[in-house]
This record gives structure tokens, sequence and C-alpha cells, in this order.
């Protein structure tokens, strides 16, 4: 029944309704602003005035985006390219404006931009004799930085198709050693028709007494020389680890024939020399070159992979975290050339929650002048949360199936930890508002995983958790029902299109055409309402997105008896478009790592870290993709094509 209201409590309503509106109404699009329009309040409240129309708003230290961005007064203008700036409601501008703090000042058409800026503004030509192609620098959610700096300086497997070349190549590595040093490596897998085992070592020419440790392309199994297992101390009367195998000589079913997956990695790790601290810094400065090269600007870091293996026992990944010490030294010091997210293992959770919040986040920069809060800049690393392992991988058979392998009728594969141990953990490291991520590949280790997310939501209640299933590789049927599950439960998946390269030839034989159409299911994600970010997981492949775009748009792997419809394309139906594979790498991978509006987009206020490309990004998946031309970080060039004083 209604009930009348007098004139003063209308009127009470009204000033109710017009304070809710000037609070809660969005703040205008930044894109929207540069390019003097976009949402606005009806009544006059929300946001600022569009920097295109008004300078003195733009530029004007004591208007709230400088108090809260600062940079000084000085912007260099960057144009001659067509900027793709992450957002759907304008997704190409002609220039963009940058604090001389790096961060993007104003988007739009030239003459917008440089009212912005000022006409003082130094303007950078970017583009080549026909302009180039800008995008928001690339945000790899899923590597290992240390290890994908000592691959690049070890022996590299990736390309070997067959024994003779796989031994022509340990045995040309081996001449160069020492007598006491260990020839390490891997990458092999993807070409190769079997595992090699310690019997391949056995070659004329290879010295008996060479100690040879190689992993497989997706480092969840590796392969000792008989030297190596003699040292390590593995031999018939070594019990398999938990969560590891030992794998043995069929011929009397105890002798270790130099196969070692998993858990029992860390078996041979334990007995390989240390790299010196000065060693590991290296290794990180090789990485960064390395992914600058590649256009990434942002990553999210799990760690060494030599040491990850047990790192479910609470204490066991100690070299992680002194590896976390040398990069924030290096963040301290102003040598990190790029973004960095670590995530230690679960197991340490405790640990990562014992250390202040702000101490966990990128720290803003102090400014000198008075006028500001901060310069705008800010530190370079941060403790984004943890990571658990829940399986292994496809090609070494043990990622967590519901049903058993094709061609290994007795496995399902392996959990590599206690299940309600991780669980419980996963729980309580979520109470204490740390980010989850959790490696799941198999379709029984995505419904353990989900287990979690759902326990979760149950015990800590709602919140944007976020909640990270890393690979979600292979889908249960029906298709569509882990995708829902996912999306049900507010957690986000990172996936890597590149392993489709790895498990081209090795899909149908390990699980059949039915499940393997079920792979690598990006798209069906997406349909779900699932949040998508990339990754590589450098260096189980190189850390390398427009290869990751390109496959993911194409699905063109060259693979055998993969998809009746077109000869090697794996499942056509689960193509994404250009923009979708770009939004992995850019706006998605922020979001999933919680750093939307700070990276992975060009809006207003974001770091001007992006990435000049040599053609659109909607050749993607065609048979000319575009190439890195430059890499450029908080606005100054730190790879490529670089003019003059842009150079870092």
């Amino acid at each position: 029944q209604m009930v009348g209201l007098t004139g003063r409590q209308v009127a009470g309503a009204f000033a109710a309704l017009g304070l809710a509106i000037g609070i809660f109404w969005p703040v205008p699009n930044p894109h929207a602003e540069a390019n003097g329009g976009g949402m606005a309040c009806p009544l006059g409240y929300g946001g600022e005035k569009p920097a295109a129309t008004t300078k003195t708003t733009a530029r004007d230290p004591h208007a709230a985006w400088f108090r809260r961005y600062g940079g000084g007064l000085n912007a260099t203008v960057y144009t001659n390219a067509s900027f793709w700036t992450g957002d759907a409601g304008i997704p190409w501008v002609q220039a963009i404006a940058v604090t001389e703090a790096g961060r993007v000042l104003a988007i739009g058409n030239l003459a917008t931009v440089t009212l912005a800026a000022g006409p003082d503004a130094p303007v950078h030509h970017l583009g080549g004799e026909n302009g180039d192609f800008v995008v928001p620098g690339f945000f790899d959610t899923h590597l290992h930085l240390v290890s994908g700096g000592f691959r690049l300086a070890e022996l590299n497997l990736a390309d070997v198709k067959t024994r003779d070349e796989f031994v022509a190549r340990v045995a040309a590595a081996a001449k160069g050693l020492e007598a006491d040093q260990w020839l390490v490596g891997g990458g092999y897998g993807s070409e190769l028709d079997e595992d090699p085992t310690a019997e391949w070592f056995d070659h004329p020419s290879i010295p008996k007494t060479l100690k040879a440790w190689l992993l497989r392309a997706d480092a969840h199994t590796g392969v000792a020389s008989r030297e190596a297992l003699r040292v390590s101390g593995i031999d018939a009367s070594t019990p398999d680890p938990v969560g590891g195998l030992i794998v043995r000589d069929p011929a009397d079913g105890k002798t270790p024939n130099g196969i070692l997956r998993d858990n029992a990695i860390g078996l041979v790790t334990a007995a390989r020399p240390a790299k010196s601290e000065e060693e590991r810094r290296e290794a990180f400065k090789r990485a960064f070159d390395h992914l600058l090269s590649m256009g990434v600007t942002s990553v999210c870091d799990f760690g060494d992979i030599d040491h990850l293996a047990g790192s479910h026992v609470t204490g066991n990944a100690e070299r992680v975290w002194k590896d976390l010490d040398i990069l924030r030294a290096m963040d301290d010091a102003g040598e990190l050339p790029l973004r960095v997210s670590h995530y230690p293992p679960l197991a340490d959770w405790e640990r990562v929650a014992e250390i202040d919040f702000r101490d966990r986040m990128f720290r803003d920069v102090k400014s000198d002048d008075a006028r500001y809060k901060t310069y705008g800049d800010r530190t370079r690393l941060r403790l984004a949360g943890v990571k658990a392992f829940l399986d292994g991988s496809l090609g070494a058979r043990t990622a967590f199936m519901r049903e058993p392998y094709e061609d290994d009728g007795d496995n399902k594969g392996v959990a590599v930890c206690d299940l309600d141990e991780f669980k419980e953990r996963a729980v309580a490291a979520d109470a204490a508002n740390l980010q989850v991520a959790v490696h799941a590949i198999g379709d029984a280790a995505v419904d353990i995983a989900l287990g979690a997310a759902e326990a979760m939501k149950d015990l800590n209640g709602h919140r944007d958790r976020r909640f990270r299933i890393e690979h979600t590789q292979h889908l249960g049927a029906p298709i569509e029902s882990q995708p829902k599950r996912i999306a049900m439960a507010g957690a986000v998946s990172s996936v890597q299109p590149e392993f489709m390269r790895l498990d081209r030839n090795l899909a149908v034989k390990r699980l059949g055409r039915d499940r393997a159409a079920r792979s690598y299911a990006f798209r069906s994600l997406l349909a779900s309402g699932v949040p998508l970010s990339g990754g590589s997981d450098w260096p189980i492949v190189d850390a390398d997105p427009l290869a990751a775009m390109d496959v993911a748009v194409s699905r063109n792997v060259g693979g055998d008896d993969l998809d009746d419809s077109a000869d090697g394309v794996w499942e056509a139906s689960e193509k994404l478009t250009p923009q979708q594979a770009l939004t992995m790498y850019t706006t998605g991978a922020a979001h999933v790592a919680i750093m939307s509006g700070e990276v992975g987009t060009l809006w207003r206020g974001a770091h001007a870290d992006f990435t000049v490309l040599d053609r659109s990004p909607e050749d993607l998946g065609s048979t000319k993709p575009p190439k890195v031309v430059s890499t450029f970080v908080a606005g100054k060039c730190a790879w490529g094509r670089c003019k003059g004083d842009d150079k870092l």
C-alpha cells in the first residue's frame, strides 16, 4: 500500500538521490576524457574536466589527478603511430602524452594530446616511413625469470628430432666442460618419439664421467646420465618421493633408467653445485633483456623451476626467497627494467602473510617537489600472492585426469601434493587476503582447484579474490561444465597457448580424439565468462607473446590428426579473434594479476609501458604476423629502435 509523502520528505528524497549520484556516478572514461567526451553525471558531479578542453586542468599541479600521480609539468608527446588503447569504447587513437614520471597524461588525436601536454612538449615520432602500431606493453602472467635467464646460457634441445641429434648435441657440449662441471639444459620432447634415458649417454662420443641433467620441455620430466644418478645417490634402493617418480628399467623393475618425474627432480637438484649470487643476478639480467626484446613489460614470476620440486613442503623453497632478495635489491637500486609480481609457494603462505601489506605492494616513489604527494612512478617489485602445484604435465603422463591415459591404461596421472593439506592451506591463505594461484593441467586437477575456490567462497565469504587456475589445459565433459564453475566461483584462468605446439603430436595419443578436442579451450572459457590472461611458463616455451597470440588465433600447430576439418588445426571452434588474443596479454592479464588500470592499458594515469609493432595486431593469425620494433617502460625506450635520449 502506497504511503503519502510530505513535501519535506519528497525534497529530502531528491537531495539524497542527488548526493548518491554525485558519490557513486562513475568517473569519466579516461580515454573519453582525452577525446573530449564520455560519460557525464547529469547533475554535474564526478570526475574531472576533460583534459582535451581545459589546458590548465590537465597541467595544474593542484588538480586531483596531479596530486595523485605527480610527475612534474613536463610531458612528452608520442605520435606517428596507431595506438591501441585496450579500451573497447575508444580502441584506437593517434597520440599519447606521457609525464616525466612515466604516466599516461592524455590520449586522443594529436591536437588534443598536444594541448594537454603543453605547447613546449617535445614530440616523439615513433613510426617508420609508413607509421607503426603501438599496444600496451605485454604482460606475461606465468613464467620463471631466473630459470629463463639460465636457459639462455645452457644447452638448448628444443629442435632435436632424433636420438642421433640428441647424442651429437650432448657430445659437442661436453667437450667444453671442465672435469667437475655439470652439463645442464633441456627443452627436448615435442619432436622426439621417445623420452631419452641414461642409456643414451653411453654413446662412445660422450665421456662416461659426464654428469648431465636435461629437462624435458614441460619441466616435469628430466633425464640424468649414469654418473649424475650416482652422485645424486639414486639407485635401485631409492624410494619414489611423495608426488614424484623414479622410472625403473623394465628388465628388473628396480634399476633407475635415468628418467625422473615431478618431485623426484629435486633429488638431482640437491646434488648439483649451487649457482653463486652473482651468477643468479646475471641470469635475471639476461632474462630481462630477452623479455624486453619480446615486448614484455610486466611479468608474474613463480620462482626457479629447479627449486620448486618438493615445494609443497613448508621451507623447502628457500632458494626462491633468496632470489626474491636479489630482485628486491635490484629494485631498490633502480635496476629492474620491467614490473615483477612474485608468487612464492603456497606452503610458505604464513611467511608471506607476516610481511606488512604495504611492503608486499609496489611502493610510490617519493616526490622531491612539495606540491606532489608522489612523483608518479612506483617501485617495480611486489609480492603478489602464493602458488601451488596440483599435478604434472601431459607429456610426462602426470597431468591428473578423470580417466586413464589412452596409451597408459592404468595411469590417471598424479597429484603432486597432499590434497587435503592443499585445500586447507589455500583457504587459510585466502583468509589472509593473499591471491592464490594453482597449477592444474588435467581435468581432475581442475576439479580439485575448483573445490578449493568454492571452499574459499563458502568459508571466507564473497569478495573479489581472483583465484587463479594456472593452465586449465584439459577440460572435462561436457566442455562447458568446468568453465561455468570457474566463472561461478569468481576464479580466473592463466593459459599458455604456445603449449599447443608442445602437445601437438601427443594429445591424441595420450587422450584420444574427444578429450584432445577439449584441450586449450580458450573460446569456451571466454564464452562462460571466465577472465583469461596469457603466459608462457618460460623457459618451458619461449616468452614470445606474439607467437602465443598467433597460435591462439590460428590454432594451426601442424600436428598430426588433430582436426578432420583442417590439416594441422587444433579444434578450429576454439579460435580467438586477434583482439581477444591481444587482450589476454594486456588488459586481461592486468585483471587476472589485480593490476587493472596500472598496466596493460593506455588509460590516463596508467604506467606508460608500451610496445611498438611493425604491423597491426589485427594481422595476428595471418601469414605475416607483427614483430616487435621497440619496447617502452615508463615512457622510456628500454629495447629496440630508440632515438637519442629516449634510451634507458
